[in-house]
């Protein structure tokens, strides 16, 4: 057979001698010498390894040594595992190992397999160097903080050992010192670092101590609550859970944070990474206990958790931070919203109003706060993101309609009811209220009721308002019984209105037509304008009474014709109470009790009436028409005279000389005013027109006198005598 043929025959039985000791899971990593025992235990060691190098063969295995039959050898699939097999870590370390070289480094160990293998080989030594895992037949050495590795049946010697450094001699003192104090027991342990230092390295330099924190034994036994800061606690290792939950940690952390309140995860970013979650889980529930410590106050602001010492805060903060607080806990209960008096009387009953103004106008409570409404001292108030809350609060309901509604005007549109609240609460307010009137569930303390179409409300305490009508009809009806009896009863309607104060037309109107009035009054329409009005129990008396009787004559008669026929004045009366009129004027003639300001005589069979005091009297003359003449025959006008200024003094003179009442004659107006008639109408004209002045009728009880009448001013069917002053 040619050799070419042999060497590759024997290379396919190593080859396949190989593959089926790894599937049959035998020996992990074989030797060639051992593969050449499997296969073709007769080959020569050199006819071996020149079948390994044959090609396409050489590319199917991979091996330590391809010229040593020591060398394992694996299928190039393989690879890896044979690059982290302790078998080829043996046969490195044999190439180097002896008595007197026992240690060596992993780059010079990877040196020792072939160059295909080298970087699985490295990498498999640094896995074991991280993980200090290494057979049981191999050692290491740490060596200048370098791992040295060595055949454990070629010990080597023990490393000398090293002088200990000033820094590590401090180290082991803080330790021991730190064992001690929690020995000790109390409340001093956990222990801040600086008096640690203080019992056990007063004098050291903080360059030394720096250094000494960060070296074992210190390092690897103690934790530091705040690394790098001098005020923090250190407690040993074993005790990590009680540093993170310690009162010291957390008073040690706020002093220093440079601004407070601060957030609890701020807060943690100065504590040990280690002690982060069990140092925030604690204070979170500390705080949610009431439990933190009495020197470190909490609140929510922007949905996280706040802490503060006390002692670092103005007094003005102290006074923001128990506002908010408490308004957090109210929150959570129905107290809230709650009046600011009441809230800071709460928490600060002593705290002068210097202080609370200074507090109140703090910016970070003003941004917080919600006062309901702005521009009331005591106002019910929220923590900001609670409008809505309070927009549906029964109590800023009530608080709100309470700002208006009296018990003069108790009936107020919601829309400004609304508008005496913060901005924010209006809208939701509307809505709120609008619901509650639909659903007919408004609180008992506010009523709603319909004014044109939309809610009103008041408080249910202030009744509604009657209409002005009804006002004046109950007016007119009480000043009537009052009168009852008196010698001006019945009476003229326009002096009952004059004393009842009303001037309203459309109200006045209203009053005479309201049912309830006209089924308690009789009211009888006089000649010419005017009504004489009674109750409606004395309505024989006011009919058939003398009253009306002289008031019609009055009405009747003229200046030219002074005495009226019965007849004739019976007809000038209304037509429902003629009847009545007529037989009362009968009854009074037969029996002669007519009243004493009116006289009766017989002229050619019929009875005239007439007044007492038109007898002996004469109308006086008319004044002839001014004739017209021409400029040139007109004389100098004389000086304008102010009438307004005149009028007025007359008036306020003659009003407070006869203790009128407001009340002033026209008879003595026209004698103080220096003017003629025409010009004293044509100016009072005006100045009625423009509000200052009301004429009112006589109301003739003692009759008329010729005086009286000249003075007087007629319109519609009215003699006009008497001038008020409107007051305005």
């Amino acid at each position: 057979m040619a050799k070419g043929n042999e060497t590759a025959e024997r290379a396919a039985r190593l080859l396949e001698a190989l593959r089926k000791q790894g599937e049959t899971n035998g020996e992990p990593v074989l030797t060639v010498a051992r593969l050449k025992e499997l296969a073709d235990p007769g080959a020569t060691d050199e006819e071996v390894l020149q079948a390994l190098a044959k090609k396409p063969f050489a590319q199917q295995v991979v091996l330590a040594d391809k010229k040593a039959l020591a060398s394992p050898i694996a299928l190039a699939e393989g690879s890896a595992a044979l690059a982290a097999s302790g078998q080829l870590l043996d046969y490195a370390l044999g190439r180097l190992c002896a008595a007197d070289a026992p240690l060596h480094g992993p780059a010079k160990i990877v040196g020792q397999v072939d160059k295909a293998l080298r970087p699985a080989f490295q990498e498999a030594l640094d896995k074991r160097i991280a993980n200090n895992d290494w057979p049981e037949h191999v050692g290491t050495q740490l060596v200048k903080n370098k791992v040295l590795l060595y055949l454990k049946q070629f010990p080597p010697p023990p490393p000398p050992l090293p002088r200990k450094s000033a820094h590590a001699e401090l180290s082991e003192k803080l330790l021991r010192a730190l064992e001690l104090q929690k020995s000790a027991g109390g409340s001093a342990y956990p222990v801040p670092l600086s008096r640690l230092l203080e019992q056990a390295a007063p004098d050291s330099k903080p360059a030394l101590v720096k250094r000494a924190l960060a070296e074992p034994p210190f390092l690897g036994e103690a934790v530091l609550g705040l690394p790098g800061q001098a005020d923090g606690p250190v407690a040993l290792g074993a005790d990590r859970e009680a540093l993170a939950s310690s009162p010291v940690l957390l008073d040690a952390a706020l002093g220093v944070a440079k601004k407070q309140p601060v957030a609890l995860d701020k807060l943690a970013e100065v504590v040990a990474e280690g002690l982060r979650l069990s140092f925030t889980d604690t204070v979170r529930r500390q705080a949610e206990a009431g439990g933190l410590p009495a020197s470190v106050g909490s609140r929510t602001h922007g949905g996280q958790l706040e802490l503060y010492r006390k002692d670092r805060l103005l007094p003005e903060e102290m006074l923001r931070e128990k506002v908010l607080a408490r308004l957090h806990q109210l929150r959570r209960g129905d107290r809230y919203p709650i009046a600011l008096d009441e809230l800071l009387g709460e928490v600060a009953p002593e705290t002068s109003p210097e202080l609370r103004t200074k507090a109140l106008n703090e910016k970070e409570l003003k941004a917080q706060l919600v006062v309901v409404a702005p521009d009331q001292p005591n106002a019910p108030v929220v923590l900001k993101g609670d409008e809505e809350r309070a927009a549906n609060s029964p109590d800023v309901l009530h608080y709100a309609v309470g700002l208006l509604s009296t018990a003069e005007r108790p009936l107020w549109p919601v829309a400004k009811v609304a508008g005496k609240l913060h901005k924010a609460l209006r809208a939701p307010f509307t809505v709120a209220v609008e619901t509650l009137v639909r659903e007919n569930k408004l609180p008992a303390s506010v009523a709603v009721a319909e004014v044109g179409g939309k809610p009103h409300l008041r408080l249910s305490k202030h009744e509604l308002p009657r209409p002005p009508a009804e006002v004046l009809a109950n007016k007119l009806l009480a000043a009537l019984r009052r009168g009852h009896g008196q010698d001006d009863y019945p009476t003229l309607l326009d002096a009952l209105l004059r004393h009842a104060g009303s001037e309203d037309a459309k109200v006045i109107k209203g009053a005479l037509a309201l049912p309830a009035f006209k089924a308690e009054t009789v009211v009888v329409p006089l000649p010419g304008g005017g009504s004489l009005v009674g109750l409606a129990s004395d309505r024989e008396r006011i009919v058939g009474g003398p009253r009306l009787l002289e008031e019609a004559l009055k009405a009747v008669r003229t200046d030219d014709n002074q005495g009226v026929r019965v007849g004739d004045l019976k007809k000038k009366i209304a037509k429902d109470v003629q009847n009545e009129f007529g037989e009362g004027i009968d009854k009074r003639l037969a029996t002669g009790e007519l009243p004493k300001t009116v006289g009766s005589l017989r002229i050619k069979g019929q009875v005239y009436l007439f007044l007492v005091a038109d007898v002996g009297t004469l109308p006086a003359p008319r004044p002839e028409a001014p004739t017209r003449t021409t400029a040139e025959e007109r004389p100098a006008e004389k000086e304008k005279v102010d009438f307004a200024r005149l009028f007025e003094t007359a008036f306020a003179r003659l009003d407070k000389e006869k203790g009128s009442h407001n009340l002033v004659s026209l008879v003595k107006l026209r004698q103080e005013v220096p003017v003629d008639r025409d010009t004293f109408d044509h100016e009072l004209h005006r100045l009625r027109k423009a509000g200052r002045y009301s004429l009112t009728g006589a109301e003739g009880r003692h009759g008329i006198s010729h005086e009286e009448r000249e003075a007087g001013i007629a319109e519609e069917g009215a003699l006009l005598l008497f001038v008020s002053r409107k007051e305005g």
